[in-house]
């Protein structure tokens, strides 16, 4: 079984949000039925470099990470709120991926991403990604002082909506996902999508002359529900689900 979860944001650690994570985490390192875990970006509310400052504000989730990724393959998708972390995650046996990646699953081909790329016409967004990720920038963030790390990743934050949406935001947000998720799968061929950054849960089956595809988005933990996507071992396009954490 495979776990798929994105956008809890992470920050105080005695939020209900934060001790659903750290329950999840144990479910992850002791449920034998679970091979794979995904975390698909915006885990931490910021975490920007491999500084000391974050790693003491969540020790205790990246203990719970550590154990679970000894004995469960576990991979990172950077996010917006949390990149330029591989040499973090490689220490802790965790594969990172600062992008998009493909996975063969059964002979299903997973596209999983962030999603932050998805809507290719936010074209001061895409730019502002791609400045932070520069060599130079990736330099600076090792040696900037404490507060202008902050600084930065405070900038890449973004405007989405925290708690329930409003209903014409749903829709309206369906919409665009149903737009951007068939122009994807024209381009990248693929039989399952699967990304976060986008604060909606969406399950969008695709059909085309030639192929069955399937997308996901994982939705938000900051509108108090602590879901995560859930895939059976044998990867069929019918079978993913949503399930609460302590359903799990």
């Amino acid at each position: 079984m495979r776990v798929f979860v994105s956008d809890v944001h992470l920050n105080e650690p005695q939020s209900k949000r934060y001790g659903a994570f750290l329950r999840l985490l144990d479910k992850i390192r002791n449920d034998e039925r679970i091979t794979d875990f995904y975390l698909v970006g915006d885990i931490f509310d910021l975490w920007v470099g491999d500084r000391k400052l974050f790693q003491d504000m969540h020790s205790e989730a990246l203990l719970k990470i550590r154990f679970a990724a000894a004995q469960k393959s576990v991979h990172y998708f950077e996010g917006n709120h949390d990149f330029q972390l591989g040499q973090l995650w490689k220490r802790m046996n965790v594969k990172v991926h600062p992008s998009e990646k493909r996975f063969k699953i059964n002979d299903k081909d997973f596209l999983v991403s962030h999603g932050d790329q998805l809507d290719q016409s936010d074209k001061p967004y895409l730019r502002l990604r791609w400045f932070f990720r520069t060599p130079l920038m990736k330099f600076l963030i090792k040696i900037l002082p404490q507060w202008v790390v902050l600084w930065i990743g405070s900038t890449m934050s973004t405007t989405e909506q925290k708690g329930k949406p409003a209903e014409a935001q749903e829709k309206d947000f369906q919409m665009k996902w149903k737009e951007w998720t068939e122009a994807l799968g024209a381009e990248k061929d693929f039989d399952v999508f699967i990304c976060g950054h986008h604060h909606f849960r969406a399950d969008l089956k695709i059909e085309g002359p030639n192929f069955n595809s399937r997308a996901f988005n994982l939705g938000t933990w900051l509108d108090g529900d602590f879901k995560v996507l859930v895939c059976d071992s044998n990867a069929e396009l019918d079978e993913f689900k949503f399930v609460d954490v302590d359903e799990l």
